[in-house]
């Protein structure tokens, strides 16, 4: 074989190795893109999780207190 095919060869490899880590990457960052978008019907936001512990605990007050009332 001539130096040219041998080198023909070697870039024909690296191409294609280099062209299926690209869309190994691509296909990840497609993957991680849904799941971001998915991210708000899966995850409470930090302040509506304050916000709904705080009206449980005033619940649960209410509750304590009409127990503590009533006897």
């Amino acid at each position: 074989m001539e130096t040219q095919s041998l080198v023909n060869i070697g870039i024909t490899i690296a191409g294609f190795f280099g062209a299926w880590v690209l869309n190994r990457i691509m296909v990840s960052l497609d993957k991680l893109d849904q799941d971001v978008k998915e991210m708000p019907n899966r995850y409470v936001r930090r302040d509506d999780y304050i916000r709904d512990i705080g009206e449980i605990k005033v619940m649960l007050k209410g509750i304590y207190d009409s127990v503590w009332r009533g006897s």
